[in-house]
């Protein structure tokens, strides 16, 4: 049971990492494309 309850654990850590590095993935890319055009209007 214990075992069990670990193993679900784990997958479900696993999926809220893949969520956050996802999260954290389009925010960075949101935050350069800006700094790109902020860069681009400046030249």
């Amino acid at each position: 049971m214990r075992s069990l309850l670990q193993a679900h654990f784990m997958r479900g850590s696993s999926s809220m990492v893949l969520a956050h590095t996802k999260l954290v993935f389009c925010h960075w890319a949101t935050f350069s494309m800006m700094s790109l055009r902020r860069f681009m209007a400046a030249s």
